[in-house]
């Protein structure tokens, strides 16, 4: 799993078990996954590319990041 999903996934639910000190890295690495969503049939996605719903065949919308957004996580 990659450590920017895990991040967000842990402040979700809290830590995972994925989640160690010695596998968490401080560097910043680029996500080479996201969030797409379906709006037609409110379906989210994670996928590294993806044009179209798999289920529908509508478009799908790129979810903007945290990054993208400017949140830091004294923000949330």
């Amino acid at each position: 799993m990659s450590r920017r999903l895990n991040t967000w996934l842990s402040r979700l639910g809290g830590p995972t078990q994925a989640e160690t000190p010695s596998a968490r890295d401080d560097s910043e690495d680029e996500a080479t996954t996201a969030l797409f969503s379906c709006p037609a049939c409110e379906t989210t996605y994670i996928s590294e590319e993806m044009d179209a719903c798999s289920k529908c065949g509508e478009s799908v919308t790129q979810i903007p990041t945290e990054r993208e957004l400017a949140l830091s996580t004294n923000q949330i």
